[in-house]
Formats: structure tokens, C-alpha cells, sequence
């Protein structure tokens, strides 16, 4: 019984000094496996696969917090490319919607987003109802997950405030 606990240590000892000689030396020489044809490939492919499967995000900017039924909601829709942070290269139109409470969209616009932002403008009806309002923002890549933006206006008859 001693001598097959003594082999599971040894073996343990053996294989823990090997593990930790290896990874000092890849520490020390960072060079080491970097010029191996394998892994550059591997490390072209995986930026490749980052760059084409890369996220947009878009986010949006108004004019002020507070909103009266008549007024117009002016905002600035911004696509960014979620890992860098860079206007996106990926998506230049963004889709805006402004929802009812109950989830049906009112207005709705089509916008181009040149140089990553684009403008624009929903006009509040004069009998707007209260309600909790949304406003949804999303690219083409983002119609059909649920990675879009939405905002919540909540409305009384005198006013609607943003919240972000």
C-alpha cells in the first residue's frame, strides 16, 4: 500500500516540477511558441473570427429629460463597435422605434449613421397618454437578438421623463 502511495506522489511531484519548468519558460521567453506555424495560424483565425463576428452596440443621446406632449424627442443615435469602442464598420443604418405602453410601435424611423452617429427626431402628440413609453434602437445585426437599446419614457399628461 505504501509503495503505491509513494509512486502517486513521485508521479504528482514529477509532473507538477514539469508543468511549472514549462511555464516559467514560456514566461521567460515569450518568443518560444509564439514562432510556431501552428499557433500563428491559430492566432490569425481567431482574429479573423473577432472580427467578423464583432458586436455593434448603439446608444443614444437626447436633448433634455423632461418632454411635453406636443414637443419633439431630438436625439443622436451613436453605432459603435462593441470591443473597440470605433464607429462601426459593420452597420450604417439604425433603426429607432418609439413604442406605446403597450408595446405597439408608433413611430418608427430609418436612419444612416454616417461616421458612427446619425440624427434624429420623434414628435410627441398633442394627447399623448400617459404611460410608460420605449424607445428601441438596433442595427440589422441586432434585429433578432436581444442586444438592442431601450429606453423607458415614462409619461403623465403633463410631461414624459427619460430615464437612462
Amino acid at each position: 500500500m505504501k509503495s503505491i502511495q509513494q509512486k502517486l506522489i513521485v508521479s504528482f511531484l514529477v509532473f507538477m516540477g514539469l508543468g511549472i519548468g514549462l511555464a516559467s519558460a514560456v514566461y521567460y521567453q515569450p518568443n518560444l511558441l509564439s514562432n510556431h506555424p501552428f499557433l500563428k495560424d491559430l492566432a490569425q483565425k481567431l482574429a479573423l473570427y473577432q472580427e467578423q463576428t464583432t458586436e455593434d452596440k448603439v446608444y443614444l443621446q437626447f436633448d433634455k429629460t423632461f418632454y411635453e406632449p406636443g414637443e419633439s424627442i431630438w436625439f443622436t443615435a451613436y453605432v459603435r463597435d462593441a470591443q473597440t469602442f470605433e464607429a462601426s464598420r459593420k452597420s450604417a443604418v439604425v433603426y429607432v422605434a418609439f413604442l406605446n405602453p403597450k408595446g405597439s410601435v408608433e413611430q418608427e424611423l430609418t436612419l444612416i449613421a454616417q461616421e458612427g452617429h446619425a440624427a434624429g427626431t420623434f414628435s410627441l402628440p398633442e394627447d399623448l397618454k400617459g404611460g410608460l413609453y420605449t424607445v428601441k434602437a438596433y442595427t440589422k445585426w441586432q434585429n433578432n437578438t436581444e442586444t438592442f437599446l431601450s429606453v423607458k419614457l415614462p409619461s403623465k399628461k403633463q410631461y414624459c421623463q427619460i430615464l437612462i
